[in-house]
């Protein structure tokens, strides 16, 4: 079971939507849980990476499409991991899934952080020039 809570303070804690309260009513009263804190993603965030990804796009023919560009960013950024070939007994790099399972909020945020600095180097702007232009692809 998953719940959504809203920290009000360094005491209490809020489920956040109707279907949390729903799911925590199936929940037996004094009982001890045990829950797992993962900050939520920002899918605000998410978009405006996205929106990133395809200024980069439109201002340079190096790569075709999002993905491809997204997959070089994760092999430049070593976001990967390493599989070994079974036939030529080689290692080969595998990018990581960004998505919102595989990933938390601040762990976006510094990946998020890092492939600005990157992808504002390859275009030559600065990152705020980049993520000002991006904004109409949002």
């Amino acid at each position: 079971m998953k719940l959504a809570v809203l920290k009000i303070d360094n005491q209490t804690f809020k489920l956040a939507y109707k279907q949390d309260q729903e799911q925590a009513q199936k929940l037996k009263n004094n009982c001890e849980y045990v829950f797992t804190v993962k900050r939520a993603r920002n899918i605000k965030h998410h978009r405006k990476f996205f929106a990133v990804l395809q200024c980069v796009i439109a201002n340079t023919d190096y790569y075709d499409t999002v993905d491809d560009l997204l997959y070089a960013l994760k092999l430049e950024l070593r976001y990967y991991k390493k599989c070994r070939l079974m036939s030529t007994d080689k290692f080969v790099c595998m990018p990581e899934s960004i998505n919102f399972e595989s990933m938390n909020q601040d762990q976006f945020e510094i990946f998020y952080g890092k492939a600005l600095q990157v992808l504002s180097k390859f275009l030559g702007c600065t990152v705020e020039q980049l993520e000002t232009n991006s904004k109409e692809y949002l």
